[in-house]
């Protein structure tokens, strides 16, 4: 991490991760990653969500909804908390395109909104 006089600080953190399958087309998953020592921005952040496998048929395909909390290691900033819906969509053998919706609550850098939605767009290309 930087600090405000431009120099670099050593940290470092952990952080744990868990899949499961349920069945041929269901999935969860939850993620959990702390800083221990300021190397990130955020000090935790815990997500959890569920997959829906091969939609309408389509055996690559994947659609996702997930919930997440981050917090800051500056403890002026607020918890933000988050929704996220996606559609993994497979085009081809190597690639994917992702639409994606966030919808951030009690945004940690703007204290001013109680929500702000983002609406995003992946390309992944496998060569």
């Amino acid at each position: 991490m930087e600090t405000g006089n431009g120099t670099r600080q050593n940290g470092w953190g952990y952080g744990v991760s868990a899949d499961q399958d349920i069945g041929a087309n269901h999935a969860v998953f939850a993620r959990f990653s702390r800083s221990v020592s300021q190397m990130t921005e955020y000090l935790q952040a815990l997500a959890a969500g569920y997959v829906y496998k091969a939609p309408f048929g389509r055996v690559d395909d994947r659609i996702g909804l997930a919930a997440w909390q981050v917090e800051s290691e500056d403890a002026s900033l607020r918890r933000e908390k988050g929704l996220e819906a996606y559609w993994s969509v497979q085009v081809s053998d190597t690639t994917s395109i992702t639409p994606d919706l966030q919808i951030i609550l009690d945004p940690a850098m703007d204290r001013s909104r109680s929500s702000v939605t983002v609406l995003g767009l992946r390309l992944r290309v496998v060569f």
